[in-house]
């Protein structure tokens, strides 16, 4: 089944004269539901919004991580929805599970304002639940902490730690270049965990883009770190790709290459 835009915007207009009957669980599915298929619906969210600000004290985890993350992900980051989002989670973050306080994490990274003390919140109520996070999990809250640049040394450590000992089957190419993209660009930089990174990339090295190459051989070439024949392998990849190089990437992969000539392999 995969309905068209008129039936999206007869659900949308139906919900937005009809909002008064809402309650918090059909808030967030209803978000949840049109930030999945990434189908913005003005009226319809602006609506959706004042209805749970005013419900906010009775949403549970499921709902306030869902609600964060699908007006994060459409790009509708109200300060008074996201305000009032941190206040009723952060008394419950200890209800939430590592699926949802990686949600909430990745909502609060992508939106426009500062919040601080929810990060503070979510790293130091989950390094308990550590060892329950998948691997997207792992992987959200890697990149959420990465590109607010929020400091978190025992987190990141342990996050870190959670990729190192996961089959690397568990991570995806894609998920592994941007776990080294995000520590690259941290004041947390750990060997093992780059080397762990390098050796499964070197068995998947054909699956990936020319601007993950690129990526790759930037966050390698920003920590120092010449992982035995990882740039061998990514300069052989690259052959048959140059088209598909942005300017930026190519500029990353030239500054890589390099940083890293007198760089002995490790």
């Amino acid at each position: 089944f995969d309905p068209d835009s008129r039936y999206w915007d007869i659900i949308s207009r139906s919900v937005t004269n009809r909002l008064s009957e809402l309650n918090v669980r059909a808030c967030a599915n209803i978000a949840w539901s049109f930030a999945t298929i990434n189908r913005p619906a003005d009226d319809m969210f602006h609506g959706i919004e004042r209805v749970a600000i005013s419900k906010m004290r009775l949403f549970q985890p499921p709902g306030l991580s869902s609600l964060a993350w699908a007006y994060s992900t459409l790009g509708y980051d109200s300060l008074p929805l996201f305000e009032n989002i941190a206040d009723a989670a952060i008394p419950k973050l200890d209800k939430f599970k590592p699926q949802e306080k990686a949600m909430m994490a990745l909502a609060y990274s992508r939106i426009n304002y500062s919040f601080p003390y929810v990060f503070n919140e979510i790293a130091s109520r989950s390094l308990h639940q550590i060892e329950q996070f998948g691997p997207l999990d792992t992987f959200n809250m890697i990149i959420a902490y990465a590109k607010v640049g929020h400091k978190s040394e025992q987190l990141m450590q342990a996050l870190a730690e959670k990729v190192i000992h996961q089959p690397s089957h568990h991570f995806s190419p894609q998920m592994l270049v941007g776990i080294a993209w995000a520590y690259a660009n941290t004041a947390h930089h750990t060997r093992p965990l780059f080397h762990a990174i390098a050796k499964s990339l070197l068995d998947n090295i054909h699956k990936l883009t020319a601007n993950e190459i690129a990526s790759v051989a930037w966050s390698y070439a920003s920590v120092n770190c010449n992982h035995y024949g990882l740039f061998d392998a990514l300069a052989e990849a690259s052959e048959g790709k140059w088209p598909q190089f942005s300017a930026q990437s190519l500029a990353n992969l030239a500054w890589a290459y390099s940083t890293m000539k007198e760089v002995r392999p490790l």
